[in-house]
């Protein structure tokens, strides 16, 4: 009887046991998922800020060449001009 007892009580240590490496392997699992997710998020976040730095940088260029062709009013060759004021 005594060994039958001794038994339950070593199972019943097992199986906390298992439940407690259970629980540390759903954890890792968890922080190892995140992890992963937010280092993507962090990657996204440095694309999306170069693309946000390349158009205002490409908003302004357009903006200059835009500025400059009313400036200098080019001669664009191949295009009918419908006003001679020269």
């Amino acid at each position: 009887m005594e060994e039958i007892k001794n038994m339950l009580i070593e199972m019943q240590q097992e199986i906390k046991q298992q439940k407690a490496d259970m629980h540390n392997m759903q954890e890792d699992i968890k922080d190892t998922i995140n992890k992963n997710i937010n280092e993507k998020f962090v990657n996204l976040e440095t694309k999306y800020s170069l693309l946000e730095q390349k158009l205002e940088t490409q908003t302004i260029k357009i903006s200059n060449l835009e500025k400059s062709l009313c400036q200098r009013k080019l001669v664009i060759f191949g295009v009918t001009e419908n006003e001679k004021s020269y």
